[in-house]
């Protein structure tokens, strides 16, 4: 409202307090004016418009007024003029100017001169009653500001709030009954609230189903209920019915309602949505599976039909996960039967749950018929929840009838000849004709006719398949043929061949002809093999070489036919692990003729792969030149052999005379080899070294089982773990020895005692790993001998463990800064494999060679650098 018109009652008290303020303010900026007008150039504003806007409680849908104008008047007390004076509210969140949001008041405002605006705001709602203030601001040339201020008393919004409760999840709970074949309760029955918790009316109020998986508004139930106004504080009750959609596994799906109504200001449409989980179980249904009887064979003998009355037996089984109730069997009859006296059409077989296997019969009596008669014969099942199933199979009833049937063959030609100029058979192919007929006086039904061939040189062309159907009927004095193509194939010698034939009819005894044709000999050439290996039957593994044995195949192929053989091409089949030689080819050719009576002897060198367990190989060879073609094989057990490992004490053990020297025992690589128990006796010369104790610590054997018994010149250790196998490479322990030569006599001498191991009493797992055991030695200098230096070579070279079955750790230690070349090379001095090409500070270096990248045997570690190279032999075993 203006500032002229009056407020209600209600809010008399408030306005009057407001305009006070605003005639405060505009007598502060006068005051200000009349004073100072003289030193600062402003101007002086007032700002008239409603002093409280309230909402409307009849419609509450909006503010009263919605919308209102403000009036903005703009004094020049000062002795200058203002050019382009303009004016325009300060943003404001709760008014929004629907005019332009600026004016130009004046393009020059004199001084005593007053100007005048309009501007026109709508008002924003509030949450809570309370004051606002426009704050009118004025801009003019030469930095002129200014600004006045209007309090305005906004009352807060009243709209609806609209709560809709849920049933809880415990609530609602779905399960399918088996014995009703259907979810309960049906329909599910949805109780829902809706309450008002606003302080406005809810207008047009519905309440809305939110389409859910598996679930579906029941008959008669609408998706969206109208509830009409709900006013504040008051409470609708609904329900809502759902039918159940069945689904094929158990889901908790979201039950979801909505609740929409309008209000507020500019009645915006207010919804809330609850959502309940509900769990629906998957649907339990019955599936009839059956199996009928094959039909049973009727024969028409000595003027009776045989079996009759017959048993038709159909077996049901509900293979479904539900339960299947009353269920019931009904047979189907062809018109030419009828059940046996006493037998009912429908047999009942009760209530069959999941899994349930019944088994129904009955006796069935053919009729007579004067012509072969094939009819249907099916049995349906059904319960009272319309799961039904049905199988059926054919009946054959022959007729009352006398029939007979004669068959004979012809060959067309019943001779294949050679032609000496090519070799050729001369007709490569001769057709054999069978003739059938019936003498009898009744028809003969299904005749059926099959060839025998017992030859395996003589084939049939054309893929026609050896028992076929002359006639479906074969009437009296009636007449069929049905014939087939031969090759034969090339023979060593002239022989006859017997084609035999069989044929049958229904009701007619089986009858057989023959014919016999015959094959000349060919002009081909014909392969023979043998073959033969060395050794003869068995492989074994030399432990020395680490390697099997050389193991030769030879073959010899003998050309026993009539004409020569050109262009043998020869095959080796090896099975697998079964290498060949490195340069040598599984297939070769004898590139030349083979004459008849002519031999050949093929020689391969076979390199067989490391088995743990023994194998009988089958190694064969295929000779074959066009279509001839021979195949010969030899057998040999290869030996299995069992994991080999190292143990082994290093050489380069150096001390001086009463120091301490620590000697470790090794092992190479260990994984896979199921190490469990060691036996290990060791000798040393108690003249030289005294044995102080044997250390495991930080060692392979640190917690295995461990007895040892010492003695001067032995050490007998045995050590065992029931827990755990030994895995890696590395140290096993640790012989600790005080160094006893050296003193007086001998304190300027040096002497090297061996360490050596006890190869009959030393074993691991019980002799279960073979095992190689590689001597150390002690290099001891006496009481006023330094120790000795191993070498003066510019790289000292280190290989361990050696030998070894696993990866290769190969230590390199510079004096100084070079160029190292660190190469692997086999026996002959080839490089095998580059360990390292490069730049390296002085100091030790450790390389390691990977486990599979060589083959068993014996190599050389060649380490170059400054001009010098150092060797050190190694040995791979696998």
């Amino acid at each position: 409202m203006s500032r002229r018109s009056r407020p209600t009652p209600s809010s008399r008290g408030r306005a009057r307090g407001k305009n006070t303020r605003a005639a405060r303010v505009c007598l502060f900026f006068l005051f200000y004016a009349a004073g100072f007008h003289q030193l600062i150039s402003q101007p002086v504003c007032g700002v008239t418009g409603p002093d409280s806007v309230f909402f409307d409680k009849v419609r509450y849908n909006a503010y009263v007024p919605p919308d209102f104008e403000i009036e903005v008047v703009v004094h020049n007390p000062a002795g200058t003029r203002i050019d382009s004076l303009v004016a325009f509210p300060r943003s404001n969140p709760r008014f929004t100017v629907i005019s332009p949001p600026v004016l130009l008041l004046a393009d020059s405002l004199l001084p005593g001169d007053s100007a005048r605006a309009r501007f026109h705001l709508i008002v924003q709602p509030r949450a809570v009653s309370g004051e606002d203030t426009v704050i009118m601001s004025l801009s003019g040339k030469s930095g002129m500001r200014g600004e006045c201020l209007l309090v305005i008393w906004v009352e807060k919004e009243y709209k609806p709030e609209n709560v809709l409760l849920c049933p809880s999840d415990t609530a609602l709970r779905i399960s399918f009954v088996d014995t009703l074949n259907t979810y309960v309760p049906a329909p599910l029955v949805v109780p829902l609230r809706i309450e008002n918790r606003g302080d406005a009316p809810s207008k047009d109020t519905r309440l809305l189903y939110v389409a859910t998986p598996g679930l579906a508004p029941a008959d008669g139930q609408d998706a969206i209920v109208d509830i009409g106004t709900l006013q504040p504080g008051a409470v609708a009750d609904r329900i809502f019915r759902l039918r159940i959609v069945p689904r094929t596994s158990d889901t908790t799906v979201g039950l979801r309602f909505k609740v929409q109504g309008y209000g507020g200001l500019g009645d915006r449409i207010i919804d809330t949505i609850c959502e309940t989980p509900v769990t629906i179980p998957a649907l339990r249904d019955a599936a009839f599976e059956l199996h009928c009887d094959s039909s049973p064979h009727i024969v028409f003998d000595r003027g009776v039909y045989t079996p009759n009355p017959f048993e038709w037996a159909v077996t049901v089984h509900n293979s479904g996960d539900g339960f299947a109730k009353d269920v019931r069997a009904a047979i189907t009859l062809p018109s030419n039967y009828r059940l046996d006296s006493l037998e009912q059409n429908e047999h009942t077989l009760g209530n069959m749950p999941a899994g349930s296997i019944r088994q129904t019969t009955w006796r069935i009596r053919a009729l007579p018929v004067t012509r072969p008669d094939t009819g249907v014969l099916c049995t349906t099942v059904y319960d009272v929840f319309a799961h039904n199933a049905q199988c059926c199979d054919t009946i054959t009833l022959p007729p009352v009838r006398s029939s007979d049937m004669r068959a004979s063959c012809l060959l067309l030609p019943d001779t294949i000849g050679i032609d000496a100029s090519t070799g050729i058979y001369q007709p490569s192919q001769t057709e054999v004709r069978l003739q059938i007929s019936n003498p009898g006086t009744e028809a003969v039904d299904s005749v059926w006719a099959e060839i025998v061939i017992a030859d395996p040189d003589i084939d049939i062309r054309g893929g026609a398949p050896v028992r076929r159907l002359v006639a479906v009927r074969l009437l009296p004095n009636g007449f069929a043929e049905v014939s087939w193509m031969l090759a034969p194939r090339a023979v060593p010698q002239d022989r006859r061949s017997t084609i035999l034939f069989r044929v049958s009819g229904v009701e007619i005894p089986e009858r057989i002809t023959s014919c016999q044709l015959r094959i000349a000999a060919s002009l081909l050439p014909a392969l023979v093999c043998s073959m033969s290996s060395t050794p003869a039957d068995t492989l074994h593994y030399n432990i020395g070489t680490l390697q099997y044995d050389s193991l030769t195949l030879s073959a010899v192929v003998r050309n026993t036919g009539s004409i020569a053989a050109r262009g043998v091409r020869v095959s080796l089949l090896l099975p697998s692990g079964m290498g060949l030689a490195a340069g040598d080819s599984a297939v070769r050719s004898l590139g030349d003729v083979l004459e008849t009576g002519g031999e050949r002897t093929l020689h391969w060198r076979l390199d067989p792969a490391v088995r743990r367990d023994g194998r009988l190989d089958t190694i064969r060879v295929e000779f074959h030149v066009g279509a001839v073609s021979t195949l010969c094989e030899d057998w040999i057990f290869i030996v299995g052999i069992p994991p080999v490992t190292v143990l082994s004490i290093p050489s380069n053990n150096l001390a001086q005379y009463n120091r301490e020297l620590r000697i470790p025992i090794e092992i190479d690589n260990a994984d896979g080899k199921q190490i469990q128990h060691i036996d290990c006796a060791v000798r040393y010369n108690p003249a030289y070294l005294e044995l102080l104790d044997i250390e495991r610590t930080g060692d392979m054997l640190e917690n295995w089982t461990f007895f040892s018994d010492s003695r001067p010149g032995r050490i007998d250790i045995s050590a065992r773990s029931d827990t755990s196998v030994l895995a890696g490479e590395g140290i096993l322990m640790h012989a600790r020895f005080r160094v006893v030569f050296g003193a007086l006599d001998d304190a300027l001498r040096a002497v090297v005692t061996p360490l050596s191991f006890d190869t009959v009493t030393s074993a691991v797992n019980r002799g279960g790993v073979i095992v190689r055991y590689f001597d150390g030695a002690a290099v001891l200098s006496g009481d006023c001998l330094p120790p000795l230096n191993a070498s003066d070579r510019y790289v000292l070279l280190n290989a361990s463990p050696n030998p070894t079955s696993g990866a290769l750790s190969v230590h390199a230690d510079l004096r100084e800064q070079a160029h190292l070349r660190l190469v692997v090379v086999d026996a002959l001095g080839r490089e095998v494999y580059r360990v390292a090409d490069a730049i390296f500070h002085a100091g030790t270096h450790r390389f390691t060679v990977p486990a599979g990248l060589l083959r068993a045997g014996r190599y050389y570690i060649l380490a170059t650098a400054a001009g010098r190279t150092t060797t050190s032999a190694v040995t791979l075993i696998r």
